[in-house]
């Protein structure tokens, strides 16, 4: 067979077969082939996007070539989209009745925003730095107020370090205070505003403190479209000690509150002690039980009159006499030991009678 008439035959079929597809939808009259046309692209491709959870799209048909407009969260998704469509009606182009471009000039995408973020920071030492962003000069100085003008600070102990920046949420400056003044009752921690999360993290030696913050902030209902998060927490070791109040610093806090405002008093420079000072004892006695593990030392004074020597045996005698006492109420005597100051101590060096009475006195301390 002549040559031309092989390419002539071929091109014949490929038209033929390729035309199956417009015969069909051209036979229609007005042009609704057309418009049935891109109504059965549309269609593929809405279900296409649908079933790939990119609702935030849409498809838009003119003849075989989509447009899509819509917000994309990144180029990434833009390009998936775009992919999608391309492949929802398959391949074939013309020929054969698919989408043969597809239009993404008209998505745009999402702007990325960086959080405004301010934070307060209290030091152990009772210094503040503020820090981070916030929206405007008055934001800034209100923040500042919260905590001055409530005398939670003072002007000087506090560090401005924050940026301007437009954005801040509303109405978090109650909730903001909120936030400062339960952290001027912890030792340190952080008060921070990122976004729309206002968060208190802190930190408190003192167990019972934490309960107690934690109690005040339970009802605090954010701002709209806000949150707000607190995590207070009590370091390891002041745990274990606040649940052994009868350690080392837990005893000597209770012997000082108990002879803090009573005196054991005696007989007149004897080493007698005075019966009214018996339920003050006992008090002593049940504190020492409950100090068992602490080794206490008694230490006996006298004011500044009389003979220096006798004042020095004096005292001795009067705590070596409280130890006894302490010892027939069960307190192991291996545990107590005595001593003798006589004046060399003195709380107060008025030459006044109230003076001289607080200067003969009992002290109990932990060895």
């Amino acid at each position: 067979m002549d040559v031309k008439w092989i390419i002539a035959l071929t091109g014949f079929v490929a038209l033929g077969v390729g035309g199956i597809h417009y015969d069909v939808f051209a036979s229609l009259p007005g042009g609704a082939g057309i418009r049935t046309l891109e109504t059965s692209l549309q269609n593929r491709a809405e279900r296409s996007l649908h079933s790939a959870n990119m609702d935030w799209a849409t498809v838009e048909l003119h003849g075989q070539k989509a447009f899509l407009t819509g917000t994309a969260p990144s180029d990434d998704a833009r390009e998936k989209v775009r992919m999608i469509v391309q492949h929802s009606t398959g391949k074939g182009g013309v020929v054969m009745g698919a989408i043969t471009s597809v239009d993404t000039d008209q998505i745009t995408i999402l702007e990325k925003k960086q959080p405004d973020i301010w934070q307060a920071q209290k030091l152990p030492n009772s210094q503040w730095t503020f820090s981070g962003s916030i929206g405007d000069d008055k934001s800034r100085q209100a923040l500042i107020d919260l905590i001055t003008q409530a005398d939670l600070a003072s002007p000087d102990s506090i560090q401005d370090r924050m940026q301007l920046k437009s954005g801040m949420i509303k109405d978090w400056d109650q909730h903001a205070q909120m936030l400062l003044e339960a952290l001027t009752q912890l030792d340190a921690g952080t008060v921070r505003m990122r976004g729309n999360n206002l968060s208190l993290q802190g930190s408190t030696d003192n167990a019972q403190i934490k309960s107690k913050v934690e109690d005040q902030l339970k009802q605090l209902t954010p701002p709209a479209n806000a949150t707000i998060s607190v995590v207070l927490t009590v370091p390891p070791e002041a745990a274990q000690k606040a649940s052994d109040p009868y350690d080392r610093a837990g005893c000597q806090q209770l012997f000082a509150q108990a002879l803090g405002k009573n005196n054991i008093h005696f007989a007149t420079s004897k080493a007698i002690i005075d019966s009214n000072s018996y339920a003050l004892m006992d008090n002593l006695a049940a504190l020492a039980a409950k100090c068992a593990k602490q080794p206490l030392i008694i230490s006996g004074h006298t004011d500044h009159l009389g003979d220096p020597a006798f004042n020095n045996w004096l005292s001795l005698q009067r705590a070596l006499a409280v130890k006894k006492y302490l010892v027939n109420k069960d307190i192991d005597e291996k545990t107590l030991r005595a001593r003798g100051a006589g004046s060399s101590e003195p709380l107060c060096t008025k030459n006044t009678r109230s003076c001289r009475q607080r200067n003969r006195r009992i002290e109990i301390t932990i060895e």
